[in-house]
């Protein structure tokens, strides 16, 4: 059994959409829900995960991420999907495009989810305890997901530029430059 199918298999993973075009606005990309508002608006931390396929429905995990924007999933896959609507960081604009070159190529980049898990731990506020349910801290559960796929593949995925010390595509780069600079003469107008 491959990465992939384990991965697709495992109980604690849940797919939740996928990236599609979006034809004559400004953003490149939409998003298509295959979860319920419940779960798209649960505010646990969250890692997620973009996988890849193609045509002959080859598959691969190219991106791997942490979010715990406090509109839960909505609010993460909305940074990706409405990157060109604001003034984005470098990465979610190049990812943003990245998505759109995908999909024209006839690719599908389907999106899966793992919510932080919790535990119960007594608290003390000021004077009084009380006992919590805590979600684990994030950052910890996407470090031990990118060092599992390193350890299996000897590197990190595609899109993970920073952990793999890959620079953005030039390309890329360069149109982030002329993006941000054409907002800000639009601002001083």
């Amino acid at each position: 059994m491959t990465f992939i199918q384990k991965f697709l298999q495992s109980e604690n993973i849940i797919h939740v959409g996928e990236f599609k075009k979006k034809e004559n606005n400004v953003n490149l990309i939409d998003f298509t829900w295959s979860i319920t508002n419940e779960i798209k608006k649960d505010r646990r931390g969250r890692v997620y995960f973009f996988i890849e396929l193609d045509s002959e429905q080859n598959s691969k995990l190219i991106k791997i991420g942490k979010s715990s924007d406090k509109n839960g999933l909505g609010g993460t896959i909305g940074f990706y999907i409405n990157t060109l609507s604001g003034t984005p960081s470098i990465t979610r604009f190049c990812v943003h495009h990245l998505i759109g070159n995908k999909l024209d190529e006839g690719k599908r980049i389907l999106v899966y989810c793992k919510f932080s898990e919790s535990v119960k731990k007594e608290i003390v506020a000021f004077f009084e305890k009380k006992t919590l349910e805590i979600p684990l801290d994030i950052t910890y559960i996407e470090e031990f997901c990118l060092e599992e796929y390193y350890e299996h593949f000897s590197e990190y995925p595609e899109w993970n530029f920073q952990e793999g010390g890959k620079q953005i595509p030039l390309n890329l780069i360069e149109s982030y430059t002329i993006f941000i600079d054409n907002k800000r003469k639009k601002r001083i107008q």
